[in-house]
């Protein structure tokens, strides 16, 4: 599809999407990806320059695979059980096969995707959070949420479950050409991967919420508790809250509504303040073979990221990336770095942020 005619289309079902729901449905995009074959990027230009603007009310699962650098918990039990039909983007579960891993064309899985989402406004069933409280020092998640059926009674089995998401991971990534030419044209190249499962609530097949006759009348509410990994970046995490109904198998489960709400912001806010003096942390530190560095740098730019010596010399080169006004979280490897102290060096449009840190093998 032309861009031109991808733009109308989304425009037009932005316009008349949700017109007069009440209870306005979230469509639930459930995904395997790979850096290992070029995907991540291909995935994010369908998601958000076309069904997302097509479907603003839309969340995202992306569950990264064996031929991933970076691996989903539990992906193995989810693929066996959501993916076992082999399909490559899962839409609210509907049992419709939506496309291949490879493609050429990236926009057609999108236009193919968007032709089948339910145009039902309303989501069949209520969900409401009504407690969240994030401990930053114990790093735990514990929220509670209550459902009801809308407006009509339901009959079957019905499922809740969560999921932790995390956004702006960088890592590298394989190149694919129709999605763009990297910085460095060939091969392997650092990439921003968003919607990054992290943990799952109830591996894989959710709790039961309600049996047999879900009456209108009838609320639920259900609690949940997490403890977030200290690698993550909890400003950049979400939860991504959904009922479904239960079928013989999982991927075939309906999903009837969902919920996105940030793990770190208070209750019903979404937004991030704005970055405004830069920082690094690495952890853990000491580290061993593999560390993570959580970067917030006040500007955008080409950032030029390295391991070095106390001497300057540069150890390992990590990345050269587009960055934007934001906070990030870089996984790298240290495998090929011995004991020793370091500096994390980023350097944005002639400055430098630095950070020291250990190595220990």
């Amino acid at each position: 599809m032309k861009p031109i005619r991808l733009l109308l289309l989304a425009a037009l079902l932005a316009a008349t999407y949700g017109l007069n729901a009440q209870n306005p449905r979230l469509h639930v995009i459930e995904r395997i990806n790979s850096t290992g074959c070029g995907e991540c990027p291909c995935l994010d230009s369908i998601i958000y320059t076309c069904i997302i603007p097509a479907f603003p009310n839309t969340v995202v699962l992306q569950y990264h695979s064996f031929a991933s650098m970076l691996r989903s918990k539990d992906f193995y039990v989810l693929y066996d059980s959501l993916f076992s039909d082999r399909s490559d983007i899962r839409t609210d579960r509907d049992g419709r096969f939506y496309g291949w891993s490879f493609f050429k064309n990236i926009h057609q899985v999108c236009d193919t995707a968007v032709k089948y989402l339910p145009d039902n406004p309303d989501g069949e069933v209520v969900i409401n959070l009504i407690s969240k409280v994030y401990d930053p020092v114990t790093r735990t998640l514990n929220f509670s949420a209550k459902f009801t059926p809308y407006l009509t009674d339901l009959s079957g089995n019905f499922m809740v479950n969560a999921v932790i998401t995390e956004n702006n991971i960088i890592k590298m990534q394989e190149h694919m050409d129709t999605c763009g030419t990297p910085p460095d044209s060939i091969g392997w190249y650092p990439s921003s991967h968003m919607d990054v499962s992290r943990k799952m609530a109830f591996v894989p097949f959710g709790n039961l919420l309600a049996y047999g006759n879900w009456l209108k009348t009838q609320t639920f509410i259900q609690n949940f508790s997490f403890t977030l990994d200290t690698s993550w970046i909890a400003s950049h995490c979400n939860i991504i809250l959904y009922v479904y109904k239960q079928e013989d198998r999982l991927y075939n489960s309906a999903i009837l509504q969902a919920v996105k709400e940030s793990v770190s912001w208070p209750l019903g806010i979404n937004e991030r303040t704005e970055i405004q003096t830069g920082e690094i942390k690495i952890i853990p530190n000491p580290a061993g073979n593999y560390a993570n560095a959580h970067i917030s740098l006040p500007e955008s730019g080409i950032a030029r990221i390295a391991v070095v010596d106390l001497s300057g010399r540069v150890v390992k080169k990590i990345t050269d990336v587009r960055i934007e006004r934001d906070s990030y979280n870089v996984e790298f490897d240290l495998g090929s770095v011995s004991s020793g102290q370091y500096v994390f060096q980023v350097l944005l449009n002639g400055k430098t942020w630095s950070q020291k840190f250990t190595v220990i093998k």
